[in-house]
């Protein structure tokens, strides 16, 4: 008799690994970010939005092409994990570029 086939998972999901790409390449535009994780633009828009309206990600236009900025202050969703904020979390992330450390540790938490 086969076995069945393990279902694949991972540590982060979607909106996770979205979340800490946009950290890193806060410049790419949805459809790069899309192509560098493996989802589709649509999927990853949504997630943006989703991001957006949790205060975890704000969007800035320029022109056609938007950037991306997270708030580092805000406390993560889940309710055993509140304790936490997205600030906790960029150290122990890799690779997180040295200059996004230095930009988040500058940044003014008063716009949030």
């Amino acid at each position: 008799m086969a076995r069945p086939r393990k279902k694949e998972w991972a540590i982060f999901s979607n909106h996770g690994i979205v979340l800490f790409h946009v950290v890193w390449h806060p410049d790419l535009t949805a459809a790069e970010i899309a192509l560098a994780v493996g989802l589709s633009e649509r999927w990853v828009r949504k997630i943006l939005e989703d991001l957006e309206t949790a205060g975890m990600v704000r969007v800035t236009k320029h022109g056609v092409q938007n950037s991306y900025a997270i708030n580092p202050d805000v406390r993560l969703r889940h309710p055993t994990m509140q304790h936490l904020t997205l600030r906790d979390l960029l150290p122990v992330m890799t690779p997180v570029p040295e200059q996004t450390m230095d930009h988040l540790q500058a940044t003014d938490h008063h716009h949030w």
